[in-house]
């Protein structure tokens, strides 16, 4: 304790009063003195008491208590905590227990507590209700690279996937319009097997469906389609405007002899094509891949610039007889490495033609494919216009009953088709021509030991043949609609012609030497040592041919073997052909002699 003036006057005047008598002793002084001691040093201790910010009292240790300053109690969060450590304010806490409702709005919308079924706000193409394995997901399509079928609910695992494909047609709409609008997009059809039930029709331009390849992404069509109906129907609702951009990848195609064409696109333009694309089991009436004018746009019916590369289709039965891959109305279209197989597997047949193109212009098919048919495997047709510009370039014709066919409407003709280096398998062959033309105008033909039958409506045709092969004459070629400047290599005629114009056979030039020899080709040089003999062709059935003998060596005379040459200016004959002095002779059969009908 603090000793102070005011506590040692108090200790004097209670021990030591006013009315003390008598002289101040020392030992009174002492004993004065001795009090205040005890009284400030007094024992047991003295009680200490506390108050303030703590309380308590107590003559030994002292049990303290802080001061109230909330009335709440307990644990709490949000604390305020002042300068000496005190709690100065407190706000009670709410904590979540169980499972709570969670409410989505906006373009999607739903609630729940453990699982959220949501669904997509009207009108709104830019969010959609994804579905994994049963759990739903609000995705934004519209801010994704890649949209993918299963996206849209597909799980590729041969389970049906209708539902989907037609949910990612109406994804992409159907827009179709002036240049600077953005117009479908591309679809992935992951690895896995999809099962199909019905059409699926994409109505937008520039829509890309796109399969991680044939051996990958596998659709098989599981229902009837209807025979007008297909698998994927590509086209769009802007009859102003074409079908740009459209295009199949990388996918394989089962049919299972339903009904239904496979791919059917109408008019598709720049930018389309198909490319890597197994289709298979065609039925009988439909086609695998159907090219064809937008019904709603008879005015522009034009498809053109598409690529067909690597594509495989075939039928089914042997019933069958739509053409594997059908064209109309088609313009600047290549097919590269495409197999039309009219029925596989191969060594049967159908009656199906594997290409048909009918009122087309500039077509090109590069190292393509074509079996199993009854009927050429290769059609055109001039229905409506003139046909212009079709090449067929190093094609397989295998086990089939011709190669190429053509056929005319009215006055309408077929110009500019060209065969080259074609390759024959199996057995290649037809009664009434492998190669068969009708209302056809300057061909170019290497047909190697095939045959070629022209109708009265063929003209300027040249024919590359290997010296079997034959030219069938089943016109009458009189009038304007002859064979005209008929070229043929190395094949001979079945049948007399009948030409307005000039007729040109060619083939091995023969040469002779010595005293004699027999004339075998067309045109024969003589290197005579002698009087020459010559053997001619029998003039049996050959009526119209022609012979071209010259000489080098003008000392010689040469004589026919037989009695059977009929000089210039006579009509008896003889067996003078060229005399001494003579250069060239050129003789013609009438079918009984042989007639000079140059010489020089």
């Amino acid at each position: 304790m603090t000793i102070t003036q005011a506590f040692l006057t108090s200790e004097i005047s209670s021990l030591w009063s006013d009315n003390t008598t008598g002289a101040i002793t020392p030992a009174n002084a002492r004993t004065t003195l001795n009090d205040m001691v005890t009284a400030i040093f007094q024992t047991p201790p003295l009680t200490t008491v506390l108050s303030g910010d703590v309380s308590g009292s107590g003559s030994g240790p002292i049990t303290t208590t802080l001061a109230t300053v909330n009335g709440n109690t307990g644990t709490f969060q949000g604390l305020t905590v002042n300068a000496k450590g005190l709690v100065t304010a407190a706000n009670n806490q709410n904590y979540l227990t169980g499972n709570q409702t969670i409410t989505l709005s906006g373009n999607i919308t739903g609630s729940g507590t453990t699982s959220i079924t949501t669904t997509l706000a009207s009108g709104d193409a830019s969010n959609l209700t994804l579905i994994n394995n049963g759990t739903s997901t609000a995705v934004a399509l519209n801010k994704r690279f890649v949209v993918s079928v299963k996206d849209f609910g597909a799980l590729g695992n041969n389970t049906d996937s209708t539902a989907a494909f037609q949910a990612a047609a109406t994804f992409f709409g159907t827009t179709g319009g002036p240049f600077g609008v953005a117009n479908g997009g591309v679809l992935l059809i992951p690895k896995g097997v999809y099962q199909i039930n019905a059409e699926i029709d994409w109505n937008a331009a520039g829509i890309s469906l796109i399969g991680e390849g044939v051996e990958s992404t596998k659709i098989y069509v599981s229902s009837n389609l209807g025979a007008s109906n297909a698998l994927f129907k590509f086209h769009q609702s802007n009859s102003s405007y074409s079908n740009v951009g459209t295009n199949v990848e990388g996918i394989y195609i089962d049919m299972q002899g339903k009904t239904g064409h496979a791919i059917w696109m109408q008019k598709p333009y720049d930018g389309s094509g198909l490319r890597k694309v197994f289709i298979t089991q065609v039925a009988d009436s439909n086609n695998a891949v159907r090219i064809e004018p937008d019904p709603s746009n008879v005015g522009d019916n034009v498809s053109q610039s598409l690529v067909l590369e690597a594509v495989w289709a075939d039928h089914l039965n042997t019933t069958a007889t739509a053409p594997v891959f059908y064209g109309k109305h088609l313009q600047e279209c290549t097919f590269i490495q495409c197999k039309g197989i009219s029925l596989a597997p191969v060594g049967s047949q159908s009656g199906a033609p594997g290409f048909y193109f009918e009122d087309c212009r500039g077509i090109q098919l590069y190292g393509c494919s074509t079996a199993g048919a009854t009927v050429p495997g290769v059609s055109i047709a001039a229905v409506t216009e003139d046909v212009v510009g079709i090449l067929i370039d190093q094609m397989t014709f295998e086990t089939i009953a011709g190669c190429v066919s053509t056929a005319v409407t009215g006055a309408f003709r077929i110009s500019n088709l060209t065969v080259r280096a074609p390759r024959y398998e199996g057995t290649v062959s037809n009664g009434s021509g492998e190669y068969q033309l009708n209302g056809c105008i300057d061909a170019n033909l290497e047909i190697g030991a095939k045959s070629v039958v022209a109708d009265a409506n063929s003209s300027l045709l040249r024919v590359l043949g290997n010296g079997s092969s034959t030219i069938t004459n089943s016109g009458s070629y009189s009038g304007n609609e002859d064979i005209q400047n008929l070229t043929v290599f190395g094949s001979t005629f079945t049948t007399a012609l009948a030409v307005t114009g000039s007729v040109f056979r060619t083939g091995t030039l023969n040469t002779l030497t010595g005293t004699s020899g027999t004339v075998t080709n067309t045109s024969t040089i003589i290197n005579a040592s002698g009087t020459f003999t010559v053997t001619l062709p029998s003039v049996t059935g050959v009526a119209g041919e022609w012979r071209y003998i010259r000489v080098n060596n003008t000392s010689f005379a040469i004589n026919s073997a037989s009695a059977n040459v009929v000089p210039l200016g006579s009509g008896t004959a003889g067996t003078a052909i060229i005399p001494v002095g003579g250069l060239f002779a050129e003789l013609q059969t009438d079918g009984f002699s042989w007639y000079i009908m140059a010489s020089g």
